[in-house]
This record gives structure tokens, sequence and C-alpha cells, in this order.
């Protein structure tokens, strides 16, 4: 293992480092909640609960055929990026990165619009009509904007330059919102200003940060690299394709045994659910894009541990909000049509915390240049997935789904924790992740045993519940001295910075 170069950054500027690039890149990311929130009462009463169904199984069709053809060759960025080290070098790695995402997005595109007869009646069976054909050919305008976007923003991200992908991913959060507004609301579009918003917030953030790209780096296109890229990304998408069939092979089979009204509030509380991984995305935006520096060096092992603890709290934070406020939200926010899908909700989000803690280890496979073992850890999962959507969903329709879910990301951890303790065997700190794991229990205990009618008294339980987490690690005394050290240096530099003028 090669030592830590000379001139590096020290491990407390490094956790500095990651704090402020990952608080940078959770603007957006906490945005898209706010601004999902602010729009959820729109959606919901412009759209009926078959509309939203028919809008979520056309994105998820879209999704599976963007695996098929290309669509992970923006995560080779990275691996390559850092082989090289000069700029002179990293131009090539840019703009074949960019170029080859675009081609990969326009035969998405191509390919949607050819084959959308087969795609919409695969995916909705007999209930598919000429319909869902035309949505669905929107719906691919915005393929190739999509996937140079997600190219350009990988590099931003590999090149540390977090304001530029801030900019770029909020303005996509805004763009689409506010089309949505437009089309869906004031010109009454209704399902198809729905499915157009994407579109719009591709393209227009393609176009800024494509010159911004430019300007910065006059990247190049280089063949044999492309097939290089090409080369480790496959892996990738195989894998990819696996997580889909966890993440969304149930929409494509739950037709077959419940009605699309039935499916439309699962399906709004799979999009609330998994805005538990909004917090540790902002940190993996980071963590993926300079993982391969970080591991180079001699302390990696210590960083990779005190990383696991951090990456952890990012997890169970956000799973345990969004249970204690699942049913005061759904109430406030949604249309009364889709009240029982608060009842889904924590299920949902502890399935994806526990997908974002095998992420962080699965991100191993990377770093040791082994792309394919991610792929294999992943149909694993995915066999028992869908053996477990074909099972339970015939027999608890929607609950069937969420459980087969749940199941395989936990067989996947699993599967993680031990195979890349074997290629590199790596520390954990034991006894602060039972601290933690001991303070989520007694909270989630207290919520289950102490159920709350009234709006009013769910959202005050919900808030006692969820301060006093963090209220209990400190108590057990999960802190360390030098972070303990760290808050009250905060708190005093905050209180100073806010005390009065005399």
């Amino acid at each position: 293992m090669s030592t830590t170069p000379a001139g590096a950054t020290s491990s407390r500027s490094l956790f500095k480092n990651i704090f402020r690039s990952s608080g940078l890149y959770s603007i957006p990311y906490l945005a898209q909640p706010v601004i999902a929130v602010l729009m959820l009462r729109v959606v919901t009463a412009h759209l009926s609960r078959s509309d939203y169904s028919v809008a979520e199984i056309l994105s998820r069709a879209g999704d599976l055929l963007a695996l098929l053809l290309g669509g992970c060759f923006g995560a080779s960025i990275g691996y390559f990026y850092f082989e090289k080290d000069t700029a002179e070098e990293r131009r090539p790695v840019i703009g074949t990165s960019v170029l080859g995402s675009t081609f990969f997005g326009a035969l998405i595109m191509l390919a949607c619009w050819l084959l959308s007869g087969p795609i919409t009646r695969a995916a909705f069976g007999h209930e598919s009509n000429e319909s869902h054909v035309f949505y669905l050919r929107v719906m691919a305008l915005g393929g190739a904007p999509a996937m140079a976007l997600a190219a350009m923003l990988g590099w931003s991200r590999v090149a540390n330059r977090p304001r530029v992908t801030v900019i770029g991913a909020l303005a996509r959060a805004l763009l689409g919102a506010a089309t949505v507004l437009v089309l869906a609301v004031f010109f009454r579009l209704n399902i198809l200003g729905y499915i157009s918003s994407g579109v719009v917030a591709n393209a227009i953030p393609a176009v800024v940060l494509a010159v911004v790209c430019w300007r910065a780096t006059r990247p190049t296109f280089d063949p044999r690299l492309f097939v290089r890229m090409v080369k480790f990304s496959t892996p990738v998408g195989i894998g990819g394709l696996a997580m889909y069939c966890i993440n969304f092979g149930d929409r494509l089979i739950l037709p077959r045994y419940a009605t699309l009204d039935a499916i439309g509030p699962y399906a709004l509380a799979y999009r609330i659910g998994m805005l538990c991984v909004l917090p540790y995305v902002s940190f993996s935006d980071y963590w993926n894009a300079q993982m391969y520096d970080v591991m180079k060096r001699d302390d990696a092992d210590t960083l990779f541990a005190r990383l696991l603890t951090y990456a952890m709290g990012a997890i169970v934070l956000p799973c345990l909000a969004l249970t204690v406020f699942a049913r005061p939200a759904i109430r406030l926010l949604a249309h009364r049509n889709f009240a029982d899908a608060a009842a889904f909700i924590p299920i949902i989000a502890f399935a994806y915390g526990i997908r974002s803690l095998g992420e962080f280890f699965r991100s191993r496979f990377f770093i040791a240049g082994r792309p394919g073992f991610d792929a294999i850890c992943n149909w694993v999962g995915a066999a028992l997935c869908i053996a477990g959507y074909f099972y339970w969903i015939p027999r608890l329709g929607t609950w069937g789904a969420a459980i087969a879910t749940l199941a395989a990301f936990a067989a996947i951890l699993a599967i993680a924790l031990v195979w890349t303790y074997r290629i590199r065997p790596y520390r954990v700190e034991g006894r602060r992740l039972a601290k933690m794991a001991t303070a989520l229990g007694v909270v989630l205990a207290a919520f289950a045993a102490l159920p709350v009618g009234s709006l009013a008294g769910q959202i005050a339980f919900g808030a006692l519940l969820l301060a006093g987490f963090p209220g209990l690690l400190w108590v057990l005394g999960f802190a360390t001295p030098e972070e303990r050290q760290a808050l009250r240096a905060a708190v005093g530099s905050v209180m100073a910075r806010n005390a009065p003028v005399r």
C-alpha cells in the first residue's frame, strides 16, 4: 500500500475538507426534498393515483433501458481521472467521459422512440395504450441531456469543484419544479407536464455546464480510453441492473397483481422513503470521487473506520426522522387519497438506509479495481429480491414488495461486509457503533409503544423522539474528546458572532 505523499493534508484537514465539500453537496440534495414537499400537494392534486402510477412505471422502464445501453459509462471517470497526475493528462479522461456519456444518452433516446410500443406493452400488460407510448417518447427526449449532465457533474466532483456541482444540481431541481408548475398546473397538462419536466431540467443545466467544462479544461476525446472506460463501466452497469431489479422491479411486477390505483400510494411512499439517502449521498458524492486518492494514505484504515461511523450517523438520523414523521407528513402534505402511503414509509426508509451502508462498503471493490465483484454482490441480492417479489407480491401485494426489498438490501450488506474484508481487512469503531444502535433501539421502542392519534401530538412526539436520539448519544459518551472539543469550539464561535455589541 502506498503511503501518504509528502505535503498531503493531515487527517484533521481532510475531515474538514470532507465535511465542507459534503456540506456544499448537501445543498441541492436537501433542497430536493424541500421542493418535493412544496410540490407534493400540487402534484397529487393534479395527478390521479393512476396517473402517478403511469409516470412512475414509465420512469422505471426508461431507467432499465438506460442501464442496458451504457447508462453507467460515466461511473468510470473517478478511476481513470486519479490514474493520471497532471491536468494535461486528465483532459482526455474528462472529454471521453462527457462525449461518451452523451453518445450513450442519444442511443437510449433513439431506442425509446423505436421500441416505445414493446416497452409500454411489457410495462403495463393489458392496460397498455397509445397514450403510454406518447408519454414514453416525450420522456425519452431527456436521455442525452441527462447523461451529459451526469458526466459533467462527475467531472466537477472528481476535480473537487463542489460549487459547480451544487449550482448544476440545484438548477436541475428548481427547473424541474418550475416546469411542473407551468405545464401541469398553469396549462393543465397534468401527467404530460409532469413527465416533461425532466427534459427541461436536464437540458438547460447540461448546456451551461458544457460551456463551463470547456472553458476550464479544454477536454479531448481518446478512442482507446473510451474502450477502456467501456470495459470498466460494463460491470458497473451489470451491477446496476441488479440494483434496478431491487429498486424498481416491483413497479414492473405489481401491475399484474394489483391495480394502478393501489400502486399509487406505494409509489409515493417509495419516493418519500428514499429521501433518507440524501444526507449520505451528499457525503458519497465526495467519497466516490475522492476515495481512490484518500485510500492511498498510510492512515487509510483509521480514516475508513471513522468515516464509517460518520456515514452511519448520516444514514440513521434521516431514517429515524422519516419514521417518526411519516403519518403527520402525509396528512399535511399529500392529498387525502394518498393517506395510506404513510404506513409504507418506515420500512422503505430503513431498507434504503441499509442499502446506503452497503454502498459504503462496496466502494472498496472499486478502490481495489474490482468492479466485477460489486456486480456479483448485487446480482446475488437481486436474485433473492426477484424470488421474494414473486413469492410475496401475489400474497401481500405492495407490502410483499417492500419486504422483499428490505431483505435483498440486508443480504447485499452481509455479503459486502464479508467479501470486502477478505479483499483487504478493515477496522470499525465497534463501541461507538454499538452506542448508536442502542440509542436508535430505545427511540424506536418508545415510538412503537406510545402511538399518538392527533396531528399536533404526532408532530410534538416525533420532534421529542428525534431530539432524544442525539441526547442519548451524548449521555452514552458517543463523542470522542476531540469531537467534544470541536463541538464546544463551534458553539462558542456561533455564540460569539451572535453576541450583542456593547
